[in-house]
């Protein structure tokens, strides 16, 4: 018998926009979009998202139907791998409260 294998694009979670990572471990876990949610990332089957799932995330479904297309199975987004320079790098920007926006580590006031 002959080891089934698969191929898997290693991606940075960074080549999806914020809004969308915002919500792909809640879709995962309801089920609407199959994988696994990690501490530092997803792991996604490399296949179209069926509604509602594909409008809420129109750019992680883009990007499996690219991954698909190029001959990939299953696509890892991590937060430690290198941005994609085939696809679109994010800028991940947190809206930080009022009090915290002028915070330096080791400094108080």
């Amino acid at each position: 018998m002959t080891i089934h294998t698969e191929n898997m694009a290693v991606l940075c979670t960074t080549n999806l926009p914020r809004h969308e990572t915002d919500i792909l471990s809640e879709l995962i876990e309801a089920g609407q979009v199959s994988g696994m949610s990690r501490d530092t990332g997803w792991m996604i089957p490399a296949r179209a998202l069926r509604e509602p799932a594909s409008a809420r995330v129109p750019y992680l479904n883009y990007v499996l139907g690219y991954l698909r297309a190029k001959g990939f199975d299953w696509a890892l987004f991590d937060c430690d791998a290198e941005p994609c320079d085939e696809l679109t790098e994010f800028t991940w920007e947190y809206d930080l409260p009022a009090w915290a926006q002028d915070f330096r580590i080791g400094e108080h006031k």
